[in-house]
């Protein structure tokens, strides 16, 4: 892509590929390359939802937790109904161990999420975190779909997957062998 031109001189288009190629990269050198490319690109206001998640997942492992948080802030006062960001930044806060933080944004989420697929999930990881079972099982076993042992849509099907998957990150093995 930058073959006879500086990555500065590469149309918008081709400097966003750049970044998110470079993003995908281990070595720390690709990375930085990527955080400055996303910085300038973010603040000429040249990225979409989905990159601005990239960048915000970039610095997250680049330990620029500050940097991130403030890009996701940023973001939800933007695309406050979005429950994508919203759902990256709770997962975000559970990984750090922000717990309180979370939950009260879970409560935010669930009034944007009306059928749980967003919150619930969350919720779920959320209470494996703290070690409650109980509210684990709960949580899983409401985003699953009401006619379980009827025949099921490939949609329905495809839910019961993620929930299996879902219940085996939490530790639920049998909520997931019954699935």
């Amino acid at each position: 892509l930058t073959h006879g031109v500086g990555e500065d001189n590469l149309p918008v288009a081709d400097q966003i590929l750049l970044a998110e190629i470079l993003a995908t990269q281990s070595d720390p050198a690709s990375q930085g390359k990527a955080i400055r490319l996303f910085t300038q690109l973010h603040e000429n206001q040249r990225l979409q939802k989905n990159q601005i998640l990239m960048f915000a997942r970039l610095l997250r492992n680049a330990n620029q937790w500050e940097r991130c948080e403030d890009l996701m802030l940023d973001t939800l006062s933007k695309l406050g109904a979005d429950t994508q960001v919203w759902s990256t930044y709770i997962s975000m806060l559970i990984d750090r161990g922000e717990y309180s933080n979370a939950q009260s944004r879970i409560n935010r989420l669930k009034q944007l999420d009306t059928q749980g697929n967003a919150y619930l999930p969350l919720m779920a990881t959320l209470a494996h975190k703290q070690g409650d079972q109980a509210t684990v099982t709960k949580t899983l076993k409401e985003l699953l779909p009401e006619n379980l042992g009827g025949a099921l849509t490939p949609e329905q099907l495809q839910l019961v997957r993620k929930v299996a998957s879902l219940a085996i990150d939490c530790g639920d093995l049998k909520l997931a062998e019954q699935l």
